[in-house]
């Protein structure tokens, strides 16, 4: 929970903008985070996690979470959030199944970040290799 600030805090330093839209999974849904997405105008697009589709005396009515809510009523959003499946799924299904990324033998933030990077580059240079070599 409450990945999306740092998430977006990290894309604006490597790349010096932030995005219009972040697909971001459930347990992403911090309300603090999609409030401070919507103040740097970034459209979140993020399922509403099923204990809070219930409402209920927690409920939020911060406008930038009803905004939210509201947002992932729609067609659109639903359609977008459907999408965000077949952008990172299956590219986390191959390396775990077929990469051996399932279960790491390093120790430490740095080392598991050089596995998962590795790995990255060889998912992607498998992926484009008829177009690299061709």
């Amino acid at each position: 929970m409450g990945a999306i600030t740092p998430m977006l805090d990290d894309i604006k330093r490597r790349t010096g903008l932030l995005p219009k839209v972040l697909l971001a999974d459930a347990n992403h849904a911090k309300h603090e985070c999609l409030s401070a997405a919507a103040v740097r105008g970034v459209e979140a697009i993020v399922a509403v996690p099923e204990r809070s589709q219930r409402g209920g005396p927690h409920a939020s009515t911060e406008p930038a979470v009803v905004a939210w809510r509201e947002r992932m009523e729609s067609d659109g959003a639903k359609q977008l959030y459907r999408a965000r499946a077949s952008l990172c799924e299956l590219s986390n299904a191959h390396l775990r199944t077929h990469h051996g990324l399932g279960l790491f033998l390093v120790r430490g933030l740095a080392a598991a970040t050089n596995v998962v990077l590795l790995g990255a580059i060889a998912s992607n240079l498998l992926q484009h290799a008829a177009t690299l070599l061709g």
